[in-house]
């Protein structure tokens, strides 16, 4: 089709309403929520064909939770495009009546690889375009109104970290992997680290940042990212069985809680993070200068 924005294929089951990506939307049809306007606009609007395998949420109105299911290749590692239709699908999610929860997971055993970089993008000003989903779904996880809770199988890398360590609540089954792995390809995580050291210590923190290495969901749990660990498999049925209690409580109160208990904590400094993903641009585009203004490499001639 070739025309740019998100798709959604909807359905509706006795409490139940599934959204995914990738198939056609008639204008006009009935949209996700009879309330939501708002959401029927940008559906109408900005629409794009989705490549392989699309995120998808399910809202439980029984349960009164929106679950997101992560998908794409890589062990669902994200591009620019991948990372904006998720932040459109959590908006989607808590602009439900119902929902008072999200929950977060991924698709085939993994929750989030990480992000893949556009690595045509040369320019600081075109990689900070490149950048900018990443500030833009932190400040969203900052401000959603109800509970998000992240359901980790397998790899929890990168951009996945940082992910599951902003939701309110992180289960994980014991096989989970987190790691921040970006200082491997040349990219220091100072996104990251512009509210990790509000979860660890800062010598735990850099030293995480500065080897890439894995951590299980014992340990993860021992440092303060993990909420609780569950056998293999079962994160995303944890995960359910506490929306279904979150589901029980009074709205209001949950969300002055959840408002409360993030403004105290002041997780995200936005002033930071968007001083960390500028210096990462101008990182990166002063390397591809280098680059392009290095002679190739000669050998000599014996």
């Amino acid at each position: 089709m070739g025309t740019h924005g998100l798709e959604l294929n909807v359905e509706h089951s006795p409490g139940f309403v599934r959204c995914s990506r990738g198939a056609p939307v008639t204008p006009g049809e009935s949209r996700c929520y009879r309330q939501s306007q708002k959401v029927a606009a940008y559906a109408k609007t900005t629409r794009r064909e989705i490549e392989s395998m699309p995120h998808e949420l399910v809202i439980d109105e029984q349960r009164r939770n929106a679950e997101i299911t992560i998908s794409g290749p890589k062990k669902n590692s994200l591009d620019h495009d991948g990372i904006v239709d998720l932040h459109a699908l959590i908006e989607i999610a808590i602009g439900h009546p119902s929902v008072r929860s999200v929950i977060l997971t991924g698709e085939g055993g993994n929750f989030c690889g990480g992000r893949i970089r556009n690595m045509a993008l040369v320019s600081k000003e075109e990689i900070a375009t490149d950048l900018a989903p990443i500030l833009a779904m932190n400040q969203l996880l900052e401000n959603v109104p109800v509970p998000v809770i992240a359901a980790v199988e397998g790899t929890a890398h990168g951009f996945g970290f940082g992910l599951s360590t902003l939701c309110d609540i992180s289960i994980a089954s014991q096989g989970a992997s987190f790691a921040l792995t970006e200082l491997a390809h040349g990219i220091p995580p100072l996104i990251v680290l512009s509210y990790l050291f509000r979860f660890l210590p800062y010598k735990i923190a850099f030293d995480l940042a500065l080897t890439g290495r894995e951590m299980n969901a014992t340990e993860a749990s021992r440092l303060g990212l993990v909420t609780e660990v569950t056998e293999n498999g079962q994160a995303l049925e944890t995960a359910r069985a506490l929306a279904g209690h979150i589901g029980e409580l009074d709205h209001e109160a949950i969300t002055l809680l959840r408002e409360f208990a993030r403004s105290t904590a002041s997780l995200i400094n936005g002033e930071n993070a968007a001083y960390g993903a500028e210096r990462i641009a101008d990182l990166l585009a002063k390397a591809n200068t280098k680059e392009l203004n290095d002679p190739p490499f000669k050998k000599s001639q014996s």
